[in-house]
C-alpha cells in the first residue's frame, strides 16, 4: 500500500492512526499479543492499526471486521476500517463506514476528520469543507498541512 499515493495531501494514515490512538475518547492503548484474546474488541482495534501501520491494509481490515462482529456498536472500528479503506482508495466504502461511525458517535471528531479528507480525495470540496468544520467545531485540531491543500484545492478560505 502507497501511503504517499496523493502527494498533495501530506499526512498519511500511519499518522492519523497515531492521532487516534492518542486522542482516542475512550483512550484506548493496548498491548498487543500475538495470542489475541478472540473475545477482546480491543485487542483487534490494536492488532489492525498495527497491520495497518506496517501496510497490511487487508489483514488491518480483517481485524476491524473482527472487532466488528464482537461489538457492531463500535465507532472507532468503523473510523479505522474506513481510514484505512481511504488509503486504499476505496472512497465510497470509507465513507459509508465513516457515516456508520458517526451515526454510532454524532461527536467523534476524528471520524469527521477523517471523513472530510475522504471528501478531499474525491474532488467533493464543499462537502469536505463542512467535515473539516464540525471536526474543528468538536475540538479536533485540524493539521495545517490539510488546511493548506483543501485551500487551494477548492479555491475557497474556508
Amino acid at each position: 500500500m502507497d501511503l504517499f499515493a496523493f502527494p498533495s495531501l501530506r499526512w498519511s494514515l500511519v499518522h492519523d492512526l497515531d492521532r487516534s490512538r492518542h486522542h482516542h475518547p475512550r483512550g484506548r492503548s493496548f498491548p498487543l499479543h500475538d495470542g489475541i484474546d478472540p473475545t477482546s474488541v480491543e485487542a483487534y482495534l490494536n492488532r489492525g492499526m498495527a497491520y495497518a501501520k506496517k501496510g497490511q491494509p487487508d489483514l488491518a481490515i480483517a481485524d476491524f471486521n473482527k472487532a466488528l462482529e464482537i461489538n457492531p456498536k463500535d465507532a472507532d472500528a468503523y473510523s479505522n476500517r474506513g481510514s484505512v479503506r481511504r488509503e486504499k482508495r476505496q472512497y465510497d466504502q470509507a465513507i459509508s463506514d465513516l457515516n456508520k461511525a458517526l451515526e454510532i458517535n454524532p461527536n467523534f471528531d476524528m471520524a469527521y476528520y477523517q471523513r472530510g479528507r475522504v471528501y478531499y480525495l474525491k474532488g467533493e470540496y464543499n462537502k469536505s469543507w463542512s467535515d473539516i468544520k464540525r471536526a474543528q467545531d468538536l475540538g479536533f485540531q485540524i493539521p495545517p498541512e490539510f488546511l493548506e491543500d483543501l485551500r487551494k484545492a477548492s479555491g475557497r478560505q474556508n
